[in-house]
């Protein structure tokens, strides 16, 4: 077997398997980079409050959130960004040293009235559904583990890793002549047929290369996260994150000294007066991780990462996810790329397009080889029939 024809090969059965889950991926990822113009215009009542002055206090938040689910504790808090915003505050199980979550604990994202700590509503997250109330995280969760958990996650980050080598594969194929290579990207005038979808196959493909690649491993670096951070070590150092070097306390502390209020201005100070976005509790370690917007950032969510220590207010840590070594940088562009927030809404909708023509790569392919296999079937029934009419 030729070179060719083992790459070939290998283009081929790839494409047939992968092709329902990239045909997925396109089209819901062309989705999600509008996910929350598609959640706020379905869920209002959740995701907007009507604005007036003053704010309740973070703490009392916390405490009704708390309240409304027995058992649980908070475990995130995403503040407003814009007037009229809502607070989404994410929970989980409050556990004893050492203990698991149990089985029936019901994971909700509770919205809040920033003005008067008022509970406007809930969802499970990750629930699956059609309704206006689970539609746009159903496709999000369809995109990241096609709703069916780590296993599913695990499984698109090998099919990341196997069409980042696919690409590779594909240019070689798309250059069968180095003088003739301009033909690649074009589509053919005044053909039909086997012709028309080879041209489309190709020359789509070729078109939307550098996108896909960079879809293909910032989706890697998304689904196999430890695996791709080790693999860009070997080329730069990376920082990690802020918590990674605390170590655990004897107790989890539910009922820290320093308010979430207190938290919060600490850490705006310390920004020069930048707003913190979300606050993320970690009671294990005893410490507030809080994030904050500035210039530095790709997209529209801070990556000022700011620790503070539950007990005394003390800042144990403040980075920029972007800032450091060659390796922090290139992980720090992987989801901008991928959402294609990195470059606002030119870049969001170039993404949404491309998911899109994507779509077209994957079925001009599946039908370039039913055509082939037809064709293929065909010749093979004449040759027996003549075999046949020749024996006779």
């Amino acid at each position: 077997m030729s070179i060719r024809n083992a790459l070939l090969l290998w283009h081929r059965w790839f494409g047939l398997i992968a092709a329902l889950w990239l045909l997925l991926l396109a089209i819901t990822g062309s989705l999600i980079v509008f996910y929350d113009e598609i959640d706020r215009s379905l869920n209002p009542d959740l995701r907007s409050v009507a604005i007036r002055a003053g704010t309740a206090p973070l703490d009392d938040i916390r405490a009704s959130v708390e309240a409304y689910q027995p058992g649980s504790a908070l475990d995130y808090l995403m503040l407003p960004q814009h007037p009229g915003d809502s607070i989404l505050a994410f929970v989980g199980p409050r556990l004893a040293p050492g203990a698991k979550a149990p089985d029936d604990f019901v994971y909700r994202q509770i919205y809040v009235d920033p003005h008067d700590g008022r509970i406007l509503g809930t969802r499970i997250f990750g629930e699956a559904g059609l309704d206006r109330r689970r539609l746009a995280q159903f496709l999000y969760q369809l995109h990241m583990d096609l709703s069916l958990g780590p296993v599913a996650t695990w499984l698109l980050g090998l099919l990341a890793l196997l069409w980042t080598l696919d690409h590779i594969v594909s240019a070689l194929l798309s250059f069968p002549s180095p003088r003739r290579w301009r033909e690649s990207f074009r589509i053919r005038r005044g053909v039909s047929g086997y012709k028309r979808h080879f041209d489309l196959h190709r020359a789509i493909g070729l078109w939307l290369f550098p996108i896909t690649l960079m879809l293909a491993i910032s989706g890697l670096s998304l689904t196999w996260p430890e695996t791709f951070d080790s693999a860009v070590r070997v080329f730069s150092p990376t920082s990690g994150f802020p918590t990674d070097d605390l170590k655990p306390l004897a107790r989890p502390d539910h009922a820290p000294a320093l308010s979430l209020d207190r938290a919060v201005a600490l850490a705006e100070r310390k920004a020069g007066g930048q707003n913190v976005q979300a606050i993320s509790l970690h009671p294990d370690l005893g410490v507030y991780w809080l994030r904050l917007f500035d210039s530095r950032d790709l997209d529209d969510s801070g990556r000022r990462w700011i620790v503070v220590r539950y007990g005394d207010g003390a800042i144990l840590s403040d980075r920029h996810m972007a800032q450091g070594s060659a390796g922090d940088v290139f992980s720090a562009w992987m989801f901008p790329l991928h959402s294609g927030k990195a470059f606002g809404w030119t870049g969001r909708i170039a993404i949404a397009l491309s998911g899109l023509a994507l779509s077209l790569v994957i079925i001009t392919g599946v039908t370039i080889w039913a055509r082939k296999r037809r064709a293929r079937a065909q010749v093979a029934g004449r040759t027996t029939g003549r075999w046949r009419m020749l024996r006779a």
